[in-house]
């Protein structure tokens, strides 16, 4: 797997300049993680490279590829690409997200996308991620209504952040699959 951040690294996948290295890495199939969405950890080169979309020319030659956060933006602060992330996997069946940073203490939390990420037929498109060393709280999903008062307190007290953040998305409704997929 080859993993980039593309609005931090400045890469536009679709820039013919990558074709050659996207074929080799359809080839040998080499799986592209990108992230997409908002970036508030890492300074930003180019914001419109959050964008999912970025991943097109990967897809259309043949990549199988894994948009980091779904394209999601921290509410208020930043675009949110989600609906265009959904729009992408029903065009491009190589294409899943990740549900990284859904548990980070952030606005990344938005409902609508959480629960529309565990409908049938999308979630069959995503993976369990994780943004650790970010620090993963249920405190804002409980806050939102995702999950109860007990799931908040229960993770808290688990010590590990991955096994934390496992159960609060498998709270959230995220089944075993998209840990093992």
């Amino acid at each position: 797997m080859l993993q980039c951040l593309p609005n931090c690294q400045n890469i536009d996948w679709n820039d013919r300049r990558y074709t050659r290295f996207l074929e080799r890495m359809a080839e040998s199939g080499l799986i592209l993680l990108a992230h997409t969405g908002s970036e508030r950890t890492l300074p930003v080169l180019d914001a419109r490279l959050a964008d999912p979309r970025v991943l097109t020319r990967a897809l259309e030659i043949g990549v199988t590829c894994i948009a980091a956060h779904c394209g999601t933006g921290l509410m208020v602060l930043d675009p949110d690409y989600f609906d265009v992330f959904v729009a992408m996997t029903r065009r491009f069946p190589r294409l899943y997200g990740d549900n990284s940073a859904l548990a980070c203490g952030n606005f990344r939390a938005r409902p609508g996308a959480i629960r529309r990420m565990v409908e049938p037929d999308l979630a069959t498109r995503i993976l369990h991620g994780s943004d650790v060393p970010v620090p993963v709280t249920a405190a804002l999903l409980w806050a939102f209504g995702l999950v109860p008062r007990r799931v908040w307190r229960e993770t808290a007290a688990i010590a590990n952040p991955i096994e934390r953040d496992y159960r609060i998305k498998r709270a959230l409704g995220f089944g075993e699959e998209t840990a093992t997929r």
